[in-house]
């Protein structure tokens, strides 16, 4: 026989616990057994709990009739029970709270050390001079208190056809609006300036030095990268209005031209914040 009640046991209870299936067999015990196999050849017929099914197979592979025969009892038998019973609830996952970006650290003192360029204008011609910058700002937020400090090299200029060395150091004093980016930072300035300033007249016999001071005002404009948390470098133009600018003494021709009477400048350097 093909497949043999033996074979379609042992597969069931693979299917139904033991004392589950004992409880089924009890239930459906009737006139005849609740469970019935037959061989037809090709066909093979399975009957269980007064239920009918008839399956092909050419191959007469018993196993696998055995098995399909041990599925269709077990569903007869033991007929799965929907539940009554609603659907858990899934809580829904709570959303991310995204936290809002970190606000830039702004450090209360702002440094700048670099080198400058200037060039003057006046009525009596114009000089060039090169030098070095130190400018320090105070404040958190988008002004700013500045000092400034520079210093330029001794220059050979040209004043009422008199050749002169001019050594000037400018010293500023004034405001600083900023325009705070992710990793830049534009800046504006204005205030007073004022500088000392030497002059040697080098063609006379004597070639004796002048002091004097000029006082003005100046503006600026610039830019400062942040490529690191505090260091950068920075760029910045300038200019200075120096509206009664001094006369150069040189005796005994006596006051032979006047110090220029605009400036304009251009600043580059490394800056750091602290």
């Amino acid at each position: 026989m093909c497949p043999r009640p033996q074979d379609v046991w042992a597969e069931l209870g693979t299917l139904v616990p033991s004392e589950r299936l004992a409880q089924r067999l009890a239930e459906a015990a009737g006139p005849s057994s609740p469970v019935e196999i037959f061989d037809l050849g090709v066909p093979y017929r399975v009957i269980a709990g007064g239920r009918v099914r008839e399956y092909r197979d050419e191959t007469r592979d018993c196993a696998h009739r055995a098995r399909v025969a041990a599925v269709f009892v077990a569903l007869a038998l033991d007929p799965p029970v929907a539940s009554s019973e609603p659907p858990a609830t899934i809580p829904a996952p709570a959303a991310s709270e995204v936290a809002p970006p970190a606000a830039p650290i702004r450090h209360l003192a702002h440094l700048e050390v670099g080198g400058s360029g200037d060039a003057g204008l006046g009525s009596d011609g114009h000089v060039v001079q090169a030098g070095a910058v130190l400018r320090l700002t105070l404040g958190r937020g988008t002004w700013a208190f500045l000092l400034g400090i520079a210093g330029s090299l001794p220059t050979n200029t040209s004043v009422g056809g008199l050749r002169v060395r001019q050594l000037r150091l400018p010293v500023d004093i004034g405001v600083r609006a900023r325009l705070f980016g992710d990793a830049t930072t534009l800046y504006g300035e204005a205030g007073l300036a004022a500088a000392w300033l030497s002059d040697q007249a080098l063609d006379l016999y004597t070639n004796q030095s002048q002091v004097g001071v000029e006082v003005g005002a100046f503006a600026g404009v610039g830019l400062c990268l942040r490529p690191s948390a505090r260091f950068g470098p920075f760029f910045g133009l300038r200019s200075e209005l120096v509206p009664s600018p001094p006369g150069i003494l040189a005796l005994p021709r006596g006051v032979v031209g006047h110090t220029p009477i605009l400036w304009f400048g251009a600043l580059a350097g490394a800056s750091i914040d602290f």
